[in-house]
């Protein structure tokens, strides 16, 4: 068998790590030691050309265009301008030709790293890109560098060598860069296509909620016409039903009394829950016109609470208990408040305690005041009776929401009463909260409204 040329031993050596290193970074440092030993040069290494403007004329890159050494070097920068390099210029005005060291070419001045190492034997191997087209010139990617400190005769052979292995890893920087690029597009197509399914996941789950939100208002619009079409209808049926009574002849005046008591009673329930419904429009339609104004608070409150214990004590027993807290308020606390709308958000409150209340139980109305700044009052309202389920005590203030156990025990109502007070509430710049909790060794259920509003005045 014939031996193997030591140069192509070189290219062989060298195709084979291009064939098995996929990364630059590894593949440049085993080339460089084969150029060394195949040529007994002091030196070799690759720099490869960064430009800012790649896509200028070859003649226009030198201002910009660095050339960065890809193995370090104890003689040379990792990295220097070509505008400050003569034999990096010549070298890149040349290519694709190599470039070699004239002799005594090193003893003149020139700018260049390379004069300064004091080489005297210097090649410089263009790396080009891509084939050359029509009026187009080749990109030049970089250099093979040969450097020795003895002046030297680089051989034909030697030459047409190094221009094999100058094409090989120029079409290797090509195809790896290329590579990458790929690369890089495909993992950007997939973020966005990730981005793409996310995003379609958003929002079919957010159709899918929006489709679970409209199927509850549809039921909720259900519930609510059955709800007030039964709201209306029960004082209609009554009001027709004491109307027929009363055209029967010889009814006692005190039947009559009885009936028109009847008419006025579901007229007023009537008239009542029109009221809210149109209440309830304005406030959301943002024409719910205030008139502030002072509210001695004390006395408006005692008013309510004679005409509740008129109400309840003779239905169900209940007493009305009015506290307040410092006990020296009397009339003096005031409320800067609409008070139309501040009392009958008051008395819907009222009402509801004493139709969910036990019977023969103590409805409480608590008013403190707080001095501190800002200063403030707060009024509950609580009574013993049915619950309020932890879950159901931040719905029963949305429209035509009404407690289970309101609902089990038949007990009448819209679901409207709550939630116009908070509407009234937020409106005069308060809030609203309700707590239910049972009673030791008792079976019902110790029920609390708070309400907090500023602008309160007092001298105590």
């Amino acid at each position: 068998m014939c031996p193997v040329h030591p140069h192509h031993q070189l290219i062989r050596n060298i195709q084979a790590a291009i064939d098995t290193t996929q990364d630059l970074a590894a593949l440049f440092p085993r080339a460089i030691a084969d150029l060394q030993a195949a040529f007994a040069v002091d030196e070799a290494t690759i720099g490869l050309i960064k430009s800012t403007h790649p896509l200028r004329q070859r003649r226009e890159q030198i201002a910009t265009a660095t050339l960065e050494l890809q193995l370090p070097s104890e003689q040379l920068p990792c990295r220097w301008a070509l505008q400050d390099c003569d034999f990096c210029q010549a070298a890149w005005h040349q290519a694709p030709e190599i470039w070699m060291l004239s002799p005594g070419q090193a003893q003149r001045e020139g700018r260049s790293p390379l004069s300064l190492a004091q080489y005297h034997q210097i090649l410089l191997a263009p790396l080009m890109g891509g084939q050359r087209l029509l009026n187009q010139e080749q990109t030049v990617l970089g250099f093979i560098m040969l450097m020795g400190r003895s002046p030297g005769v680089w051989l034909p052979e030697d030459l047409s060598t190094l221009a094999i292995i100058a094409h090989q890893l120029g079409q290797t920087i090509i195809h790896r860069q290329t590579l990458r690029q790929i690369q890089a597009l495909v993992e950007e197509r997939t973020r966005q296509l990730q981005w793409s399914l996310e995003v379609q996941g958003k929002l079919s789950k957010k159709m899918r909620q929006q489709i679970q939100q409209l199927r509850q208002l549809n039921r909720l619009k259900d519930d609510f016409l059955s709800t007030v079409s039964h709201e209306l209808n029960t004082p209609l049926a009554t009001m027709k039903l004491a109307v027929k009574m009363l055209k029967q002849p010889g009814r006692s005046p005190e039947k009559q009394q009885t009936y028109l008591d009847i008419l006025d009673e579901e007229l007023n329930r009537e008239s009542k829950l029109i009221h809210d419904l149109l209440q309830l429009q304005q406030a959301e339609a943002s024409t719910f016109a205030l008139k502030p104004q002072r509210l001695n608070l004390i006395p408006a409150l005692n008013t309510l609470a004679e005409k509740f214990q008129a109400r309840w004590f003779p239905l169900k027993q209940l007493q009305l208990q009015l506290s307040l807290k410092p006990t020296t308020l009397g009339a003096n606390l005031q409320l800067e408040t609409d008070p139309e709308h501040f009392l009958n958000a008051i008395s819907e409150l009222l009402t509801n305690a004493g139709k969910y209340a036990t019977p023969n139980s103590i409805v409480q109305l608590e008013v403190q005041y707080f001095r501190r700044s800002p200063a403030h009052i707060q009024i509950r309202i609580c009574n013993d009776g049915i619950k309020i389920e932890g879950a159901e005590q931040g719905q029963i203030f949305e429209k035509f929401q009404r407690g289970e156990a309101a609902t089990q025990r038949a007990i009448p109502g819209t679901g409207l009463g709550l939630t116009l007070v908070k509407t009234i509430v937020e409106h005069l710049e308060g809030t609203i909260t309700v707590s239910s909790a049972p009673n030791p060794d008792r079976e019902d259920y110790h029920t609390c409204f708070s309400l907090v509003f500023p602008q309160a005045i007092a001298q105590v």
